[in-house]
């Protein structure tokens, strides 16, 4: 629909308006256009991906022995999406250990425990995150303070901080799987008062690099146009035109985490919750090396413990929150060992990434008369405009909060529940209630219907971010829809012409 662009550099803002300060550029369409043309496009990237597909038409004639002209124009677009995996400048970067993750201390993929005021013991925290001795990188000046811990697939401890990156499980660093690889850090515990001198040793750490993310987002769009125009008389022509233009394009970032403010708080009792005994000294470092080689011996294990999957007679989960052997070790040794423990989750698999999927649609149609005064050389404009533009975005992958922890913190982290608002909440797991316990209150979150949830997310948790059953994430997901809408109306009366001839020029007025 183009023919040409007007280009006025100068300020323009007398003819055009205060926002025309710096120039103003004028599309010039084809509305006298006659004929039929066609174009397509293809074209794609040098990775292979992206690939784009364009086709347009105009088609225009005349009419009524040439008085009037009828213009059609359309355009289809599409847009694939292209991948930062395939390009060397993001695995480049991937691989060099001098560059960071995409996130500082998050690894995507291994949920764990943030101990925030309520520290382990060191010698627990010695003997299961520095089993081969070395020191750690710290943040926050001391190993325990907000020093986020991370679960293995097999439910150990992993310090995504520290030194030993060894002591993780999971999908090797730089094993051909560019999520995990490894990053330079230094050794700052050999600074202190008397050698700081001394330069930091290096020291290798485990990075998370967001593999699957867009270095171009894909992108559909449909345009049409319609102009028309019609000489009703020599001093008096009609003119309208239609526009339509709908796009859908869709967006990609990493998993919806749950971290220390969006977190959830598990409760914990070591007398069920515990697979060894409460009492032991667990600031006796050799004692806890000990318990760590052989937990389920008869001096340690804790014969009241209720594993995760017991279920009472009723088929409801009878275990509480049960944790594994490395945990329950950090748990016991804690300052308040009776208090919850602050549960993070970086969803890799369990929830999939989230991504935003946005359509824009908008039109416009407008009718006028242009018309010659019968003074001087006045012509006049009268027309009449409605518009609407209307947003629909919708965004997956994120979880309710408020039902994420009630889920969390029903028995056995949700396994074998059913979940509503208005349940009778005066169950400890008999089958009479939702299980939250007694005087909990209505679980947050549920509508009035029972939402069951088969596995729980004791395996998400503690076993590599083990993907639930489809109840339990529909339980917790929550997609988020935005529409916006906007109309104009715009009826508009506009007149011009000379008033006087003066030395310098004539005397114009609009």
């Amino acid at each position: 629909m183009i023919k040409s662009v007007e280009i006025i550099s100068g300020g323009a803002s007398a003819t055009y308006g205060a926002d025309a300060i710096g120039g103003v550029s004028n599309f010039i369409l084809r509305r006298d256009f006659v004929g039929f043309e066609a174009d397509s496009q293809y074209s794609t990237t040098q990775a292979g991906d992206g690939q784009e597909v364009r086709a347009s038409a105009i088609m225009g004639t005349k009419i009524a022995d040439g008085r009037g002209n009828i213009v059609f124009a359309t355009e289809y677009y599409d847009r694939k999406a292209a991948y930062e995996k395939n390009r060397s400048f993001f695995t480049d970067s991937w691989k060099d250990p001098s560059v960071g993750g995409n996130f500082i201390g998050f690894v995507f993929g291994a949920n764990g425990y943030n101990p925030v005021f309520n520290t382990p013991s060191q010698a627990v925290l010695t003997t299961i995150v520095k089993p081969t001795g070395g020191t750690d990188v710290v943040p926050y000046g001391s190993l325990g303070f907000f020093n986020g811990l991370r679960f293995n697939p097999d439910g150990s401890i992993f310090d995504p901080a520290g030194a030993n990156i060894q002591t993780w499980k999971g999908v090797q660093p730089n094993s051909g799987d560019l999520a995990y690889s490894t990053v330079n850090a230094y050794d700052n515990t050999l600074c202190n008062s008397t050698t700081c001198g001394t330069a930091p040793s290096q020291i290798s750490q485990l990075k998370y690099n967001e593999t699957e993310g867009y270095a171009s987002s894909p992108q559909t769009r449909y345009s049409f146009m319609a102009s028309g125009k019609y000489a009703l008389t020599d001093s008096i022509s009609a003119f309208s035109s239609a526009r339509f233009a709908q796009s859908r394009t869709t967006t990609f970032l990493a998993g919806t985490n749950a971290s220390y403010g969006w977190e959830a708080t598990v409760p914990y009792n070591a007398t069920t919750d515990s697979p060894i005994k409460p009492g032991l000294d667990y600031t006796d470092q050799t004692l806890m090396a000990q318990v760590l080689a052989n937990p389920t011996a008869a001096a340690y294990a804790n014969p009241g413990f209720i594993a995760h999957g017991t279920l009472d007679a009723n088929g409801k989960a009878l275990a509480n929150h049960p944790v594994p052997v490395q945990m329950a070790m950090l748990l016991n040794s804690r300052g308040d060992p009776t208090a919850g423990w602050v549960m993070e989750t970086y969803p890799l698999n369990s929830f999939g990434r989230r991504a935003t999927v946005d359509t824009n649609t908008s039109w416009q149609i407008e009718s006028g008369l242009n018309f010659q005064l019968p003074v001087k050389d006045w012509t006049g404009e009268l027309y009449y405009s409605r518009g609407e533009t209307a947003t629909y975005n919708v965004a997956y992958g994120n979880n309710s909060l408020a039902r994420w922890r009630g889920e969390i913190t029903a028995n056995d982290y949700g396994y074998h529940s059913s979940l509503q608002s208005n349940a009778d909440n005066s169950s400890t797991g008999n089958g009479t209630g939702n299980g939250l316990g007694s005087g909990v209150g209505a679980a947050p979150g549920f509508g009035s219907v029972a939402v069951p949830c088969t596995s729980g997310f004791y395996s998400t948790i503690f076993n590599g971010d083990a993907v639930p059953t489809a109840d339990c994430q529909y339980a917790v997901q929550a997609p988020l829809q935005t529409r916006t809408e906007n109309q104009q109306d715009i009826f508009e009366a506009n007149f011009q012409g000379g008033l006087v001839n003066l030395p310098a020029g004539e005397v114009r007025a609009r």
